[in-house]
């Protein structure tokens, strides 16, 4: 096996533990093991350096009572690991500014890590934020034309 080889294979090993620890588990300590102090976070929260991540994943675990998280799809290429992950819970507290409903959600989220010497040097998230305003029931009026083109 090349070294590029077994870096891709490490850095797949390390997302899944982030997601298998961090975003199921609320394990957030182990993100301060695999991300540069300095990583960047692009994602559905206020975008930062350092522990953008961590509060991310700690928020999320604060609005949702008991977290899913099945891995569907790990992807790596070079530096870089995608993760497309199903997240479940029950919407318990407050969540990014939606209110607790005591409703079930599930999403789709797509984060894509980029590693240097084998932490985390960056961090982007997508995911489909009308499907969880939907699912809490406080989809913003303006949205609703097309959440109902959607079927949603």
């Amino acid at each position: 096996m090349t070294d590029r080889v077994e870096a891709r294979e490490t850095n797949k090993r390390v997302a899944r533990r982030l997601f298998e620890e961090a975003v199921q588990n609320g394990n957030v300590a182990v993100i301060d093991e695999v991300f540069a102090p300095d990583a960047e976070f692009e994602g559905p929260a206020p975008a930062g350096r350092g522990t953008q991540y961590r509060d991310h994943l700690a928020a999320l675990h604060r609005g949702l009572d008991r977290v899913t998280c099945e891995i569907e799809q790990i992807i790596a290429e070079d530096d870089r690991v995608a993760v497309r992950a199903r997240i479940g819970g029950t919407s318990a507290g407050e969540w990014e500014g939606l209110p607790a409903s005591g409703r079930d959600v599930s999403f789709v989220a797509i984060t894509i890590f980029e590693f240097q010497d084998g932490r985390v040097v960056r961090c982007v998230e997508a995911r489909d934020n009308i499907t969880i305003w939907v699912q809490v029931g406080d989809l913003p009026a303006h949205l609703q034309p097309y959440a109902e083109q959607r079927g949603a």
